[in-house]
């Protein structure tokens, strides 16, 4: 059943109705098609008239083979058997009206549309007639009730699962500075490994030297001995070159974990709020079970 869209917002109105359980059952001379007879009346508190139209049309035909008719503003059904009410079959008269308060059903019961059961009849059917009608009502509030807690289940299960989300987020950067912190020890090893290489390089370079000094006097000798120098030269600044881009590669990791480290902090303290509102919604879906078992 289409219950309003609003009906977490009617939890806290119908609660003292719904843990009371108190349904108010009168019984009144009331129009109807047949003429000036008496009726029962109730109310279904904070409800839709279509819904309950809908609902006490197939309540009145549970376990019956008649069918209720809609005739000029009455829900009507003829010759239906309601043992516990009569031996016989009954007709059931009904109306709805819509009010501030929920829905009004007045309702007709009669073997024979001349005589209709009231507080008055000896044989008491109008107790039957009283349970007939507490046990829809009944019926409505936990159905209300059960729409109520199933609205706050769901905006619990949203909540964990936003919880559960950032959770993994979190997870995920964290991940990201491991990996970069990594990245930075690896650097860091190869710079160390590189400064090696660019130490006897520069061996390497101190002893060309001597050997371009030492050929100065052979042309060819010499020539070749430059060529060796230079090419000691361009190894050494490809060196450097690696250092550089190493530190650059650091630098850029560095970035990356203060970035993640700020995502991290954001993602705390929305999870922080996040626990708060679970909390909360939490402390609702209790309150929403009580006033469901409370309805009797």
């Amino acid at each position: 059943m289409k219950k309003f869209v609003g009906l977490v917002c009617l939890l806290v109105t119908t609660l003292s109705v719904f843990c009371q359980t108190q349904v108010l059952i009168q019984d009144t001379f009331r129009p109807m098609s047949k003429g000036l007879f008496n009726a029962f009346t109730t109310l279904v508190p904070k409800a839709a008239l279509a819904d309950i139209e809908k609902d006490w049309t197939k309540y009145l035909s549970e376990n019956n083979k008649a069918k209720p008719l809609a005739v000029n503003g009455e829900i009507n059904i003829v010759g239906v058997s309601l043992k516990n009410i009569s031996p016989k079959p009954i007709n059931i008269y009904s109306k709805l009206r819509e009010t501030m308060e929920g829905v009004k059903l007045s309702v007709w019961f009669t073997e024979n549309d001349s005589v209709f059961i009231s507080t008055d009849s000896a044989d008491e059917k109008h107790l039957a007639v009283r349970k007939y009608l507490r046990d829809f009502v009944i019926r409505e509030l936990k159905q209300t009730a059960t729409t109520v807690l199933n609205a706050q289940k769901e905006k619990q299960s949203a909540l964990e699962k936003e919880l559960s989300a950032g959770i993994k987020l979190e997870e995920k950067a964290n991940k990201k500075i491991n990996e970069n912190q990594r990245a930075i020890q690896r650097a860091k090893d190869e710079i160390v490994s590189v400064n090696d290489d660019v130490q006897r390089k520069d061996e390497q370079i101190y002893s060309q030297k001597g050997m371009v000094e030492n050929t100065a006097t052979d042309a060819n000798a010499n020539k070749g001995a430059k060529q060796t120098l230079k090419n000691l030269g361009k190894d050494k600044k490809k060196l450097k070159g690696q250092i550089e881009l190493q530190n650059k590669n650091i630098d850029r990791s560095e970035a990356d974990i203060r970035n993640e480290q700020r995502n991290i902090t954001l993602l705390k303290q929305k999870q922080d709020l996040k626990n708060a509102d679970l909390e909360k919604q939490k402390q609702l879906v209790r309150e929403a079970e009580n006033t469901l078992n409370s309805i009797q």
